[in-house]
């Protein structure tokens, strides 16, 4: 995910409870589906999902189920 340079280190902590998620905030997911990701997160809390956005404008948004989420 552009704009980091290949060979960064990203810096993270353990996310206890998805109501701890910021929209607008960077986060590294480990999904069922998609595997490690690191994508910006905007929170759909009534819908019980989020929406993964990558700084990349070649990639689109997409979205997550909580479901889905092994660790944030």
């Amino acid at each position: 995910m552009l704009p980091l340079e290949s060979g960064s280190i990203v810096i993270c902590k353990y996310v206890e409870k998805l109501t701890e998620i910021k929209s607008g905030k960077t986060y590294i997911v480990i999904t069922h589906k998609d595997g490690v990701v690191y994508k910006r997160l905007q929170t759909l809390k009534d819908e019980a999902r989020i929406i993964a956005i990558s700084d990349n404008e070649l990639f689109t948004p997409y979205s997550i189920e909580y479901a889905d989420i092994q660790e944030l």
